[in-house]
């Protein structure tokens, strides 16, 4: 006869942001995979901002940290805890580059690249991308854009490539609008994301210029909320 506690199944914490589709898709696909069976349980410290989430991890009591962590984007404070308990860790995230521990993310390159094939298949010769400056991410989609579609041009059809990467500098005078006017049309542009795409689009408008006919906007990441509200 068996008697005596029986120990907790160790946990996996999930450390990141729970809002827009990725991340979100991250911590869902988790939790699914411990529900088919991992001997795991999910310690989901996902929160609407990471802060919290780091202050939530370094609160728990010994016996009860995780055995492993899933970091959407390291920071400061994850790198001091770690410090402090090591454990695995895997990264989603491809804001930052280089990676600071092993990351299980999207080939951002070739995201680039099959938007490029897209555009050009599409019979566009000014293909432009608007990205955020200091993103890892962003970075990668625009080196795969531009080298896919310089691979492709040829003297008969060649292919203008306008970039403008945006800086996050609080209080910086907002590029997009005097850009986007001074582009020639028809145009396509690849955004580095779902968001910024929206973004594009709502300025677009206020310029007076069409999109999609005027203007074609391809974004990344299928994020169901600005795929829903943004006609591109």
């Amino acid at each position: 006869m068996l008697s005596g506690r029986m120990d907790p199944l160790p946990s996996i914490a999930y450390v990141g942001p729970i809002f827009g589709r990725f991340p979100l898709s991250v911590a869902t696909g988790v939790k699914r995979r411990i529900d088919q069976g991992l001997p795991y349980r999910l310690l989901n410290a996902g929160t609407l901002q990471l802060s919290i989430s780091e202050r939530f991890i370094n609160g728990l009591r010994k016996d009860d940290r995780p055995a492993g962590l899933i970091l959407h984007t390291p920071s400061r404070a994850m790198f001091d805890y770690l410090s402090r308990n090591p454990v695995p860790v895997v990264q989603t995230s491809n804001r930052d580059l280089p990676h600071a521990f092993p990351a299980v993310v999207s080939d951002d390159r070739e995201v680039g690249r099959m938007a490029a094939r897209h555009l050009l298949d599409l019979g566009f010769q000014v293909c432009a991308f608007v990205g955020l400056q200091g993103y890892g991410y962003s970075d990668e989609r625009r080196i795969g854009f531009e080298s896919e579609l310089r691979e492709r041009q040829s003297p008969a059809h060649p292919v203008h490539i306008p970039v403008l990467e945006i800086p996050l500098t609080p209080g910086s005078t907002d590029p997009l609008p005097t850009w986007l006017a001074g582009l020639p049309f028809p145009s396509a542009i690849l955004a580095s994301d779902d968001s910024l795409a929206r973004r594009i689009q709502i300025v677009a408008g206020a310029l007076g210029i069409q999109v999609p006919d005027q203007l074609a906007i391809c974004g990344v990441n299928n994020d169901e909320t600005d795929c829903t509200f943004c006609p591109v």
